[in-house]
């Protein structure tokens, strides 16, 4: 009887170490996914520009490409929500702070929160 008790006991705790687990690697995860893909973004829109200088003729598309960019390099599920800090076409510069709303294993919601700032260089073509 007494041993039942003890396996018992340790399996619920076993139980409880996974889920701690869980729930600790998902958060590291979601930060550096959402880390990473800003970043990415922010830099296949900068690579956009710099490959072809009219590219973009408004800011509009400059933060177009910009999201559009993050949708596919976003994986996890969760609701996003991306907010453009600033933003100009001409001077290469955009600023954006994304947000990921989750559900933790609890059933609890969370968010990450990442900003990232890029400023993109234009080289000048000498005649």
């Amino acid at each position: 009887m007494k041993n039942i008790v003890i396996g018992v006991a340790s399996a619920i705790v076993l139980v409880l170490l996974l889920f701690c687990i869980y729930t600790l690697q998902g958060d590291a995860t979601r930060k550096t996914e959402s880390s990473d893909s800003i970043t990415q973004a922010m830099e296949n829109a900068a690579a956009k520009m710099t490959e072809d200088e009219e590219v973009y003729t408004g800011n509009e598309e400059f933060r177009t490409a910009f999201v559009q960019n993050l949708m596919l390099q976003l994986d996890s599920a969760s609701d996003v929500k991306v907010k453009i800090l600033m933003s100009d076409y001409q001077k290469g510069l955009i600023q954006a702070e994304v947000t990921q709303h989750y559900k933790t294993p609890r059933g609890d919601g969370k968010d990450v929160t990442q900003t990232r700032t890029i400023l993109v260089e234009k080289n000048k073509k000498n005649p």
